[in-house]
């Protein structure tokens, strides 16, 4: 299965993407390491680097991503969303 360095935009929802970006806190901007992400419905997952960063093989630019970790509240993404996916996660704190 080839993948290119890019995400697709929509099209074929058979092709394989590369998704890639970068996790924050909603709040400070800070990037968040170790945050869990994975390809909803799959066994295909990864975690963010010490800088937040991602890059994740995705089935589809339709593929929901689904992005966690523990004191946040859990985000949905589409493979798709851009390129690269920015992703801002919010604290559950109550």
């Amino acid at each position: 299965m080839a993948t290119t360095g890019a995400v697709e935009s929509g099209g074929n929802a058979d092709s394989v993407v590369l998704a890639k970006g970068t996790v924050t806190d909603d709040k400070t901007g800070k990037p968040m390491p170790g945050v869990s992400v994975v390809v909803q419905g799959g066994t295909v997952g990864t975690q963010t680097d010490n800088e937040g960063n991602f890059s994740i093989v995705a089935p589809s630019s339709n593929a929901i991503l689904l992005f966690s970790i523990v004191g946040y509240e859990p985000k949905e993404v589409l493979a798709g969303a851009g390129n690269p996916i920015m992703v801002a996660l919010a604290s559950s704190a109550a």
